[in-house]
């Protein structure tokens, strides 16, 4: 009886399926990779543009502040103009404010009206 030194044509076969897997994995691990790549770019861009965001909250908080001290101060300046002013009822108070801001031309409306009820 001769020896086979050959290899049986099954294993071959079962070789060649090994590889072909082996290949399909190692070709889904690429592009995993390039997704999660992809992915961690998206994210990093992403952080940016909320720190951008942040900031311009952040800038307009602090301009809202600003506009609420200046305002402050107008109103201090009118009651300070009169001081009886402080005495009168608040809707009295506000509605000659409003005329008072009206005669000094600190409105925004270019006719010198702000929306105010006729009085």
């Amino acid at each position: 009886m001769p020896l086979e030194t050959e290899i049986p044509m099954n294993l071959w076969i079962l070789l060649g399926i090994l590889l072909f897997f082996a290949l399909l994995i190692f070709i889904g691990q690429l592009r995993l990779g390039a997704r999660l790549k992809r992915i961690e770019q998206a994210m990093a861009e992403g952080g940016r543009k909320e720190g951008a965001q942040r900031s311009r909250a952040q800038r307009s908080e602090d301009e809202r502040s600003a506009d609420e001290k200046e305002q402050y101060l107008i109103f201090q300046e009118f009651l300070d103009e009169d001081p009886a002013r402080s005495e009168l009822p608040k809707k009295e108070q506000f509605a000659a404010f409003r005329k008072w801001r009206r005669e000094k031309g600190l409105n925004w409306s270019s006719d010198g009206r702000s929306g105010d009820k006729p009085a």
